[in-house]
């Protein structure tokens, strides 16, 4: 659902914005994507979004093994976010991975995945203000889960911690 939805509001933007205003010329040839495919490949040269990595393994390349993908942590590099506040998302987009590459099978893992990003999202919303916090932690899970392969671990996580309860983390969460 979440990869129907982005896939969805990338195609919806990028129509929008290929419509453009009047004072054109009647000779434009750019017409708006009619595949997901197209919409993802004008949305990385559009320069609008960051280029991720959309290869069909579900971690991604991870060269600095920190568990954020070497794309998702240039994008954070990128922003002019705090040092706190980018550690906070890369804890954020770590956890989501984690969450994706675990065993659900592994009640322990499971638990343990729970808590991170239990621990993400307190870490978010110690260092940044709520609505903002809610956003980052939204942000990060949409770069983080964006393809087929990575929704569906994603979901299959989603549906194994489904009824279950953890506890919430004491102090702010925050690994760094």
């Amino acid at each position: 659902m979440l990869f129907r939805r982005i896939a969805l509001l990338v195609l919806v933007s990028l129509s929008a914005s290929a419509c453009g205003g009047g004072g054109g010329s009647s000779t434009q040839t750019a017409s708006a994507p009619t595949t997901v495919a197209e919409a993802l490949k004008a949305a990385d040269q559009s320069g609008a979004y960051p280029q991720l990595n959309r290869d069909t393994s579900v971690a991604g390349p991870d060269a600095n093994n920190n568990g954020v993908r070497d794309d998702i942590d240039a994008y954070i590099a990128s922003l002019p976010d705090s040092a706190p506040q980018k550690a906070a998302l890369t804890q954020a987009s770590a956890s989501v991975t984690r969450a994706m590459t675990t065993d659900t099978t592994d009640q322990n893992a499971l638990a343990d995945a729970m808590r991170q990003i239990a621990n993400a999202s307190a870490c978010l919303h110690a260092r940044y203000d709520s609505s903002t916090a809610s956003s980052k932690n939204t942000d990060m899970e949409k770069l983080t889960v964006n393809t087929k392969e990575r929704f569906i671990a994603y979901e299959a996580f989603s549906a194994a911690a489904s009824g279950h309860s953890f506890v919430l983390p004491q102090g702010d969460g925050c690994a760094n």
